[in-house]
């Protein structure tokens, strides 16, 4: 599950600077949207490590 989380965010890191912030199809309202992107991919990440590391 780690490995799906990481490479999910290597594709947002790789694909999102390809089309640059004035071409994002949504409007997010937040001046950082790759940071917007990267949120629940971070969070899930965080999450799976504490699990990982409950045992």
């Amino acid at each position: 599950m780690l490995n799906l989380v990481a490479g999910s965010l290597d594709y947002i890191d790789e694909r999102s600077h390809a089309c640059g912030p004035a071409r994002s199809a949504i409007d997010t309202g937040r001046s950082d949207h790759l940071a917007f992107l990267r949120a629940p991919f971070l969070k899930a990440r965080e999450l799976l490590l504490k699990r990982k590391a409950a045992g």
